[in-house]
């Protein structure tokens, strides 16, 4: 790690790569804990503030995965198959979002396991368990909700960390 805090892969033309700083997914938790907060006093402040803090969650999470994805864009060498822009992108489609929960994982477990010696659970269960955290998040409780998702990208974080250590 340099000065900046950005991770330097080596490369075999003697180069370097800078590979961007993994995500902080323990946010995540600390917005699951907001969240229990917020449902407990959201009749004295209004649904504003639900609103605008589920945006804000939101934000820190498109954020993330298009932080993981540049990590793997920039590791691969843009080997990786999925954009970071596209990573993102892909959750605001119609019809094709709910595809897209189980897709990008399922891209992102198939590289690593391509790539490394790593155990990883299939793309598929957790993009599945990612699309249910999402469903629950908006429709039944937004604090399991949030701990589902950011538990499942702090996963896919540990592994990435894995993977680029070596």
């Amino acid at each position: 790690m340099n000065v900046r805090g950005i991770i330097e892969k080596p490369v075999t033309e003697g180069k370097k790569i800078d590979i961007p700083n993994i995500p902080r997914m323990w946010i995540g938790f600390i917005f699951a804990g907001i969240s229990f907060f917020f449902e407990y006093i959201e009749y004295i402040l209004g649904t504003w503030s639900s609103i605008l803090f589920g945006l804000i969650v939101g934000i820190y999470w498109f954020h993330s995965i298009h932080r993981i994805h540049s990590i793997l864009e920039a590791f691969s060498s843009k080997d990786y198959p999925i954009s970071p822009k596209h990573a993102v992108v892909g959750h605001f489609l119609p019809f094709f979002n709910i595809y897209w929960f189980i897709k990008w994982p399922h891209e992102f477990t198939k590289y690593i396991s391509l790539n490394s010696t790593i155990k990883i659970i299939p793309g598929s269960i957790l993009g599945f368990l990612l699309l249910i955290s999402f469903i629950v998040n908006r429709t039944f409780d937004g604090t399991i909700g949030i701990l589902g998702i950011f538990t499942i990208g702090t996963y896919l974080v540990n592994k990435l960390r894995k993977l680029i250590e070596g």
